[in-house]
């Protein structure tokens, strides 16, 4: 059987849970919010002119050398961000040590861009019991360090994130 390097990943993390009493479970990612709800996409356009009969499609970066740039338009064109990050994922949180949960997560959702980012994380969360007989209802806040791949974020390099 062949495996594949996103599954080494995941089984190297998930391996050492087996060892500690805690708790896997399947997450739905959701909802974002952005101060500003729109940015700007630049786009450029280049005309080129060639001695010879050549196609309208050129890379500029391997351009003949018998073509030169004609003209050059840029333009701005204001978009909005996804705010419906939809996606899923697994969460392992390890055995409760007082009242602070470590946990880590892997798992892929939709970005703000419309592309699809995959992400693995490890935090640490306290955890306030609010009520015992609503099937021990809580409010949790803690701290999440993330490393996630998508092509619209770093040029599609990983990108390292903290957040609350």
């Amino acid at each position: 059987m062949k495996y594949t390097p996103g599954f080494l990943l995941i089984a190297a993390v998930l391996a050492p849970c087996a060892a500690h009493a805690g708790k896997l479970s399947f997450v739905i990612n959701g909802k974002s919010f952005h101060t500003n709800s729109t940015y700007q996409e630049q786009n450029t356009n280049i005309n080129y002119t060639c001695s010879s009969s050549r196609p309208q499609t050129l890379d500029p970066l391997n351009l003949p050398p018998d073509c030169r740039e004609l003209s050059r338009a840029v333009s701005t064109t204001n978009k909005k961000y996804n705010e419906n990050n939809k996606g899923y994922g697994l969460i392992y949180e390890f055995g409760k040590n007082r009242n602070y949960i470590p946990y880590i997560s892997v798992g892929k959702f939709r970005d703000s861009f419309e592309t699809d980012a995959k992400y693995i994380s490890s935090g640490l969360n306290k955890r306030i019991l609010l009520n015992r007989k609503l099937d021990d209802l809580h409010l949790e806040f803690g701290g999440v360090i993330s490393v996630i791949n998508s092509p619209s974020y770093a040029n599609g390099n990983l990108l390292v994130t903290f957040m609350p």
